[in-house]
């Protein structure tokens, strides 16, 4: 389990299951300001774990589920308005884009997925109402918002001004707003993102205050030195998130403006608008993630397909020869996602800081005893606490402390920080138990 925002939410969400307060976040049993987000994570993460256990897998399951749920929509949606064809292809780039399939998106258990989904549905809803002047998508639109808002607040909304952008320039405005399928969706949104806000509020005094001034705030305001220069993202689409598929995105915005008879500019000109109207916003924005532009990635996969298609279609190749040449095509591509994710590799650097972790993960696996250890450690104790609590499940007590006069003789002691290993050598004469690739555990005379 990886320190910051994934262990928060396996934190809250066992503590969730302990203390019944399904609306609202506890964090080492206080309420937590410091994770404001809405709880359908934790909601669906209660779901994985009351059905598969308390561990890293059920954790993630709900992102993972997200990820091939944004897949299949994808897919879906682009067979039945323009070919089967267009649907492997932009499903195949989706599934093989570094940045959709990694840390902190896809395959790790924070919000990033989920909100990809929700969003992506609603962008789909919003496009088909677009084609075909389908008033019910309008209330799809606004559903799957709310959903969105559920997971992670103010990113839901990020698409918004596209929204609004696209119905003025091709004169939709009134169709969209002037319906009772929107007044419904509106009503639905106010009527359950206000009541699940209003009750963490009555039960965490506060809280509507963090969400303002801290949430909305990090827009204008670099939340935590995460910084970094307008070109931030674009930088990380080219040089890693995204990579040679950045080639056949330019690709098919060169074929879509130059191209105007062309049936797939009905969806691909919305598309490019909310892609440069997001990347503008969380380019502009003070504080910048290497995650934020996760919902990005299944309009990038649809308009980069686009090329590939299109050349395709007219160089009048026979179905089954098309297919052939697509496979051999992104074999590698996808033999390379596949394997970068089974590596489940992790940095030096970050193996250093998280030796702990995995000593406990692996003392899990391997049914040893770690009842009535102590694990002396500096700084962040999320994912430790997740471990705190996934070996009560199975009735060991492990005991976190920052404070070294809470050591004693006799104790068993799981510690990585060589400062710390040095305080206790000239305390105790250190027996060693078992050891880890930095981690070492003691047993103190």
């Amino acid at each position: 389990m990886r320190l910051w925002d994934e262990s928060i939410f396996a934190v809250n969400t066992f503590e969730m299951l302990e203390n019944g307060q399904y609306f609202s976040l506890y964090y080492n049993g206080s309420p937590d300001l410091f994770n404001t987000k809405p709880p359908l994570l934790n909601w669906l993460q209660i779901l994985s774990v009351q059905l598969l256990g308390y561990n890293e897998f059920a954790l993630r399951l709900p992102s993972g589920l997200a990820a091939g749920g944004t897949v299949l929509v994808l897919f879906t949606f682009l067979k039945q308005y323009f070919s089967l064809h267009y649907a492997w292809i932009a499903a195949l780039i989706l599934l093989s884009a570094p940045g959709f399939i990694g840390y902190h998106t896809a395959r790790t258990g924070d919000t990033d997925s989920l909100l990809t989904f929700m969003l992506t549905l609603s962008i789909l809803q919003f496009l088909s109402f677009l084609m075909n002047q389908n008033k019910s998508a309008v209330y799809w639109t606004m559903f799957f918002l709310t959903l969105a808002f559920l997971t992670k607040l103010h990113a839901a909304f990020l698409f918004l001004p596209a929204y609004l952008f696209i119905l003025i320039i091709q004169k939709k405005l009134k169709t969209f707003f002037m319906n009772v399928q929107f007044l419904l969706g509106i009503l639905t949104f106010i009527g359950v993102c206000g009541t699940v806000l209003y009750i963490r509020e009555l039960q965490t005094p506060g809280y509507f205050t963090q969400i303002i001034f801290k949430d909305a705030g990090r827009l204008f305001h670099e939340f935590d030195t995460h910084g970094g220069p307008f070109y931030f993202y674009l930088d990380k689409l080219f040089s890693q998130r995204y990579g040679w598929w950045m080639i056949c995105f330019l690709g098919g915005l060169l074929l879509t403006v130059m191209n105007k008879k062309c049936k797939e500019r009905i969806v691909l000109i919305p598309l490019l608008i909310m892609v440069f109207t997001y990347l503008l916003i969380i380019s502009f924005s003070a504080t910048k993630l290497i995650w934020y532009d996760m919902p990005l990635y299944p309009l990038l996969a649809i308009v980069s397909a686009f090329p590939i298609v299109y050349f395709l279609n007219h160089l009048g190749i026979q179905s089954r020869q098309s297919s052939f040449i697509v496979g051999v095509f992104f074999f590698y591509p996808l033999f390379l996602m596949f394997r970068t994710s089974q590596n489940n590799s992790i940095e030096i650097g970050d193996r250093r800081v998280e030796a702990n972790e995995m000593f406990l993960y692996e003392a899990f696996k391997f049914n040893r005893n770690m009842d009535n250890v102590k694990v002396l450690y500096h700084g962040w104790n999320g994912s430790l606490l997740f471990y705190k609590y996934k070996f009560s499940t199975i009735n060991q007590h492990i005991e976190l402390h920052t404070d070294l006069e809470a050591i004693k003789k006799g104790d068993r002691v799981l510690v990585k920080d060589l400062k710390l290993i040095e305080h206790l050598r000239r305390n105790f004469h250190l027996t060693e138990l078992s050891r880890g690739e930095y981690a070492r555990m003691y047993r103190l005379e």
